[in-house]
């Protein structure tokens, strides 16, 4: 553990970019979500709104409410509810004619996409809800493609029937919990330090691999100056 008083106190989090970003997160931790859509607002001003697509009540007001740091940032945040995979493919192609008609260009978030098209009704066969689902991927797809605008999806499950999710996605950011807090990894993105208060910071083993690797041509040379070599003990007959 370190002491700083330098902005190595706030916290870092990975950025959305335009594309397909698919988060990769236990289902019941939606936090992490809220928290890159909240830190993506304010600091874009390019980017007027998110568009939440939500499922299964993963909004969560009141978790929300309490990340967020003033009032007028939830605003704007307009949320839609499904809760049949019809309604959410409405929802889905209802906001991509939109934004194609000459509307805002939003952050679009739909977490747990796959969850609705799993529990299709009695008017939907299994195999319908899956054509139901790729193709309520390609709209998002679509959207990020054609409007240059960040598409964050999250999936329920990691398997056969969340391919297509996967498929789409342009980055993907992986979120672990950890005993200092929630872990985010992509290819852009490490977290390698967690502030714990009073200017201390905790660092990582992912942090001091990279001290290691960095050090690593050091390492090739000994105390005396010159290149280490290794003694190779050859067998006799």
């Amino acid at each position: 553990m370190h002491s700083t008083g330098t902005r190595e106190d706030v916290p870092e989090l990975p950025q959305l970019t335009a594309g397909v970003t698919l988060v990769e997160v236990d289902e019941q931790a939606i936090a992490p979500i809220q928290a890159l859509v909240l830190d993506h607002l304010l600091l874009t001003e390019a980017t007027p709104t998110a568009r939440w697509i939500d499922v299964f009540d993963h909004i969560q007001t009141r978790s929300l409410s309490k990340l967020a740091p003033s009032r007028p940032i939830l605003d704007r945040i307009q949320v839609a509810r499904a809760f049949t995979p019809f309604q959410h493919f409405a929802l889905v192609e209802d906001l991509a004619a939109e934004i194609a008609s000459g509307g805002e260009t939003p952050l679009v978030v739909a977490p747990a996409l796959d969850g609705l098209y799993r529990e299709p009704d009695g008017n939907l066969s299994s195999q319908q809800a899956s054509t139901l689902l790729v193709r309520a991927v390609a709209k998002l797809a679509g959207i990020a493609r054609r409007h240059d605008v960040p598409v964050v999806l999250t999936r329920t499950r990691d398997d056969e029937f969340s391919a297509p999710i996967a498929r789409a996605a342009n980055s993907v950011i992986e979120v672990t919990d950890t005993r200092y807090g929630p872990r985010f990894a992509s290819d852009e993105f490490e977290t390698l330090v967690y502030p714990v208060g009073n200017g201390m910071i905790q660092t990582t083993l992912a942090f001091w691999q990279r001290v290691l690797e960095a050090r690593q041509p050091i390492h090739a040379i000994d105390s005396s100056g010159h290149e280490p070599t290794m003694e190779v003990a050859h067998g006799t007959n």
